[in-house]
């Protein structure tokens, strides 16, 4: 593989999803496996460094026999025959920071790095705090430039190298690890890539705060390339990844422009005055369709724009003026009435009851129900029947109120204490109602109007829901426009699957090239 194979692959990957962030991923696994430089003879090899290593800590009296537990371990993936497994205790001198206790510190204050202060390659200092340290301790947990600081809890491996002359301690969640004749730069990558990988947590302990110890980063096995390949490495990769930082500003550029073209398109078709307009907007959408809409998640405000404009009569050329303005509780002939939830079992049963997910999408989904037991007789007035406006009373606020249609068998669900029933007079069509439920004015107006002491839970009761502010035109122009509608969303339906297929073929086709650079 060469770099211009890699080159070659960058537009293909970054159309494809997190595909920016699987080509960091790439470029960070190509590094450490060396297949991102050309390996050279006169730079010697992994072991060559190991032994000048180890000589340089006989000089320093600081002579720890190497360890032998490398070739005891199954290595991971093959290197090149330069390169060495090594533990990272044999190449680096790791020190963990000073516990903060006010209470026994004493000293002069020093200011001190904290997990908070590590990011991913860099520090952020723009809140320190400081720490009483007698002089001896000093030396012992102050960093200089080009140690790797390492996190030890929070995201533990999280890491990055100390690169100026600040005098800086670090506290007890970090540690020191001071580099013997190695680049810390590369490890540093080395990091970040098994923290993604999963590698690195074979390492933590902890069942819910999760740890790096000492005695685990000593024992952590990486590579050893000889040193000049290390320093190549580095630059390949600080090289490719300004790249992607360019890359991923031009995208996100044109992402905004693309947006900001698609809802004023969308603008153009909500605030059409009438179905002259309608037209001419949703021609010019339909023209730039490709342009306008490139992720299935595009299609959602397009769904909405048509049922705005459809509740306001713009899909059908009708005067809202002899419309009649009325509530939600004005058309019904029952309800609102709340459900109930009786204790779920693992097992079948006669009685099957609606989970809240299964109106949550806006129509009614009969695959997400629940088995349940009743004591005694059901209250037959909890059955559903087909054409049952179903209406959630508690969830997030971007869900609460949110309506589905009932549409059978009946005599099957019945509905649970989360959701209220009500039936539509037969003056009025249900699927109309239904409709000017989800138009987005009306969401809006139900979401102001929910109450709750929890955000991530809102509720609505049964006089709100009755009070919803309704437009009701004829049955005849209801059915009209509701056809109309199904029409329109019949549209988006083909327009989000082909989005969603065009996104599977793009992760396929990227997991192709990745694999073939992988090789």
């Amino acid at each position: 593989m060469t770099p211009r194979d890699l080159m070659a692959a960058f537009e293909v990957l970054a159309d494809a999803p997190d595909g920016v962030k699987r080509l960091r991923e790439l470029v960070l696994q190509l590094a450490v496996r060396g297949k991102l430089v050309a390996q050279l003879e006169s730079e010697g090899a992994g072991d060559d460094l190991l032994s000048r290593i180890e000589e340089h800590r006989v000089r320093a009296n600081q002579r720890v026999a190497k360890s032998d537990e490398a070739a005891k371990v199954e290595p991971p993936f093959e290197l090149p025959a330069t390169w060495s497994w090594v533990r990272f205790g044999d190449i680096f001198d790791c020190r963990l920071g000073k516990m903060l206790d006010k209470g026994k510190n004493s000293g002069q204050p020093h200011r001190y790095l904290r997990n908070a202060n590590v990011r991913w390659g860099s520090f952020d200092l723009s809140d320190v705090y400081e720490m009483r340290l007698e002089n001896h301790e000093l030396p012992e947990v102050t960093v200089r430039r080009g140690d790797l600081v390492v996190c030890e809890g929070g995201e533990p491996g999280r890491a990055a190298v100390w690169d100026n002359d600040e005098p800086f301690v670090i506290q007890k969640a970090l540690h020191r690890a001071r580099p013997r004749l190695v680049d810390s730069r590369f490890y540093q990558i080395h990091l970040r890539l098994d923290c993604s990988s999963g590698r690195l947590s074979d390492l933590f302990t902890g069942a819910t705060i999760k740890h790096l110890t000492g005695q685990a980063l000593t024992k952590y096995l990486v590579v050893l390339p000889p040193l000049a390949e290390q320093h190549r490495i580095v630059a390949r990769v600080d090289e490719l990844m300004a790249l992607l930082d360019r890359l991923e500003a031009t995208r996100k550029t044109s992402d905004e422009v693309r947006r900001a073209a698609r809802d004023a398109a969308l603008a153009a078709l909500r605030d059409a005055p009438d179905p002259e307009a309608v037209e001419a907007s949703w021609n010019r959408i339909a023209h730039d369709m490709d342009a306008l809409f490139t992720e299935p998640e595009d299609v959602s405000p397009l769904r909405q724009a048509i049922r705005q404009l459809a509740v306001a009569g713009a899909l059908t050329g009708d005067d809202v003026r002899h419309w009649a303005s009325t509530t939600l509780g004005a058309v019904l002939v029952d309800g609102p009435t709340n459900g109930w939830s009786p204790k779920a079992v693992d097992h079948e049963t006669p009685i099957k009851t609606l989970k809240l997910s299964a109106t949550t999408k806006g129509y009614f989904d009969p695959t997400s129900f629940k088995y349940v037991e009743v004591d005694g007789d059901l209250d037959t007035r909890l059955w559903l029947k087909p054409e049952d406006l179903l209406i959630q009373r508690s969830n997030t606020p971007e869900y609460v109120g949110t309506s589905a249609v009932f549409d059978g068998p009946p005599r099957t669900f019945i509905y649970p204490d989360l959701m209220m029933r009500c039936r539509v007079a037969p003056a009025h069509d249900v699927r109309f109602v239904h409709l000017s439920l989800s138009a987005p004015d009306t969401r809006a107006w139900i979401r102001a109007r929910a109450s709750g002491t929890s955000q991530s839970m809102v509720k609505v009761n049964q006089g709100t829901v009755s009070s919803i502010p309704l437009n009701i035109p004829s049955r005849e122009t209801q059915r009209r426009i509701v056809a109309k509608v199904d029409e329109l969303m019949a549209l988006c339906d083909d327009l989000e699957a082909r989005l969603i297929r065009a996104r599977e073929l793009q992760a396929q086709f990227a997991e192709a090239a990745v694999h073939h650079l992988e090789v």
